[in-house]
């Protein structure tokens, strides 16, 4: 049976498909899609290394939240019951689990970026299936990512009882290790501006 992976679209140049008990990243066969996963991850520590500190530091504590795995496997699944006959959810239903293992994989790498970054003295990173009602109680900000469906992600930013404000992520930029790395930086920049303009 060949598997048919559905991909956000932050996240297309990631190519895992199940073909004849293969699995491919980045043209790259392996014997199971847990070891192309295992690959991409560590492409993403690779990318990790190239983040460099900020010159600008905020200070503070922040939480990030992110969507746990079942908001990943809902919204993976929604887009498949979306884009009939394109994507079968009987073809590739029982992996929708490591289907979202990548896309948190991906997330982590940019809460974890964000750590690297030191914008914030401390950064907390959880799973939540609400990430924009995460406790933020003895937290100066609360970061969280919104996944409302296929195709849909957005990145926000509360500061205390502030409305959140919407973080910038360019994805005009194509897909590439290198630009991968530009563009998490640009994001790195959006929270920082952002909390500048407010302090």
């Amino acid at each position: 049976m060949r598997l048919k992976w559905l991909a956000f679209t932050m996240l297309a140049a990631l190519t895992l498909a199940g073909c004849g008990g293969l699995s491919y990243y980045n043209g790259k066969a392996y014997h199971n899609p847990e070891e192309a996963l295992k690959a991409y991850r560590a492409d993403l520590n690779d990318r990790l290394a190239s983040i460099a500190p900020t010159g600008n530091r905020i200070g503070g504590k922040a939480l990030v939240a992110l969507p746990n795995t079942a908001i990943l496997v809902e919204a993976f699944l929604s887009g498949a019951k979306e884009n009939p006959p394109l994507f079968a959810p009987e073809d590739y239903e029982d992996d929708l689990p490591l289907t979202a293992a990548r896309a948190d994989a991906h997330y982590g790498f940019m809460a974890d970026a964000l750590k690297k970054r030191g914008v914030f003295d401390d950064v907390t990173v959880i799973r939540s299936d609400a990430p924009e009602k995460a406790d933020i109680a003895g937290y100066d900000y609360l970061i969280y990512l919104s996944v409302p469906g296929p195709y849909k992600d957005q990145w926000y930013i509360r500061f205390g009882k502030n409305a959140p404000m919407p973080i910038y992520l360019d994805y005009s930029i194509e897909r590439s290790p290198e630009r991968d790395v530009r563009r998490t930086n640009a994001w790195l920049m959006s929270i920082e501006q952002l909390v500048a303009e407010v302090k």
